[in-house]
């Protein structure tokens, strides 16, 4: 049986935004934490090695006040009270076996074994022989008054006690701590400056990330405007086109309609053509309007007027429907706008309105004061709009009207962004649809 083995390249997956982020903090700690560990370690041998001298030189002081297996307190007490007096150390004990106290500064400190103590260090040395110090030999008795002076020796002088003896330094850790927190400063500050700049070259990378992606997109879309925009210019001659024979299939119909004694059915069928010709001429012309550049010429003018004009345009449509007309618009406001477009922008709301309401209604057309500025709102009582309809309300050919193509509300769309205000579909307070020209600028 043969078995085969492939290996396969391990890939690190990609590392979204905030990982990045986490593994740089993380890089940054572990840098902080290695400097402080090694300077941490430098500074603790440097002061291990100072208390390893000082105890040697208080071994040195103890040994030179032994002779002869003899010691005089007060002699022994004076050379490590000057031991004690030193800034490095804040107390010293020498005991013999049995725990007796040969000497011991006053008042000794709490201490720990750590270089980095609260308080203090205990550091501590065996003596197994006072006066037979490695190096200097075995001192001898104190001439004329210990053993070996010939005499009884002094009254001070008394034997030693059994040891092996201890010597214990207790060593300030002031200056240690302050070193160890100044280590501490710097690996903190370290991290955070580590920190800084990987974040600052991550944002760096971000942002020239996304100015290439949006230079990118930009070629995209001026791409694919020039493309809508020879579409557009295609679609357009081809309207033109069109409307042309339209209008020779048109006036030809009308002429047969209007022949005398012509047969009923085809008369019909005459003004049928007449009436489907009108009706894509139509939209050929809201077509044309559509995906020609909209340009606004706007200057001060009264929407009142406007409006009421075009109320009475429909009105005998509207009585046909059993439509009730209601425009409240206050007289003597005037709002900047260019007319011709607001006019048929308007005229396609009321139009839509109407269609809205086949079996009657009500179709309302109110100016109302907004934060920033005027709304010109056409509201009827019809169906109204379902909500999963609203975000393609607006959208060319898209229509819920028979024969519908959407025109209407995208040339309003374009109308209104021509000027710079909002075209905002809603409910009517009556439960109908509410349309809205919003953000209009009042003029004096």
């Amino acid at each position: 049986m043969r078995m085969s083995c492939k290996l396969v390249p391990f890939r690190m997956p990609p590392l979204r935004g905030a990982s990045v982020l986490a593994l740089l903090a993380a890089l940054a700690m572990l840098a902080g934490f290695a400097l402080h560990t090694v300077q941490n370690g430098r500074l603790a041998e440097e002061h291990m090695e100072r208390d390893r001298l000082l105890l040697e030189i208080a071994e040195h002081i103890i040994h030179s006040q032994v002779r002869g297996g003899r010691y005089s307190p007060t002699a022994l007490a004076g050379a490590l009270e000057g031991l004690a007096a030193s800034p490095q150390v804040a107390g010293v004990a020498l005991a013999a076996a049995d725990g007796t106290l040969l000497y011991a500064s006053e008042p000794l400190p709490e201490a720990g074994d750590g270089v980095f103590s609260p308080k203090a260090r205990r550091v501590s040395a065996s003596l197994p022989v006072l006066g037979a110090h490695p190096g200097l030999g075995r001192n001898r008795g104190p001439r004329g008054m210990g053993p070996g002076g010939g005499g009884q020796g002094a009254p001070d002088w008394r034997p030693l006690p059994e040891g092996p003896h201890t010597l214990t330094l207790f060593l300030d850790t002031g200056p240690a701590r302050e070193a160890l927190a100044g280590i501490r400063l710097q690996a903190a500050l370290l991290a955070v400056f580590l920190a800084l700049f990987g974040g600052l070259t991550l944002w760096l990378r971000a942002l020239l990330l996304r100015q290439r992606r949006l230079r990118d997109d930009l070629a995209l879309a001026e791409e694919r405007a020039a493309h809508q925009a020879r579409l557009a210019r295609l679609g357009a001659g081809l309207a033109h086109e069109t409307k042309n024979p339209l209008s020779v299939v048109r006036g030809l119909a009308q002429a047969i309609s209007e022949t005398p004694k012509l047969d009923p059915a085809v008369r019909d069928r005459a003004r049928n053509i007449v009436d489907e010709s009108d009706r894509v001429v139509a939209q050929l012309n809201n077509f044309l309007l559509f995906a020609r550049p909209m340009e606004a010429r706007p200057g001060p003018l009264e929407p009142g007027p406007l409006v009421s004009g075009l109320a009475a345009l429909l009105q005998a449509e509207a009585e046909g429907q059993g439509v009730a007309l209601n425009v409240r618009i206050p007289g003597g406001v005037r709002v900047l706008a260019d007319a011709d477009l607001l006019r048929k922008a308007l005229l396609n709301l009321l139009i839509n309105g109407l269609r809205a309401m086949p079996g009657g209604g009500v179709l309302s057309v109110t100016l109302e004061a907004e934060a920033d500025g005027l709304s010109l709102r056409v509201t009827d009582t019809g169906a109204g709009i379902a909500p999963e309809d609203l975000p393609r309300v607006g959208t060319p050919y898209f229509s819920r009207f028979p024969g519908g193509s959407g025109l209407g509300l995208a040339v309003v769309g374009e109308i209104a962004r021509a000027h710079g205000w909002r075209l905002l579909f809603g409910a009517g307070p009556e439960g109908g649809a509410a349309v809205s020209l919003s953000g209009l600028q009042r003029v004096p």
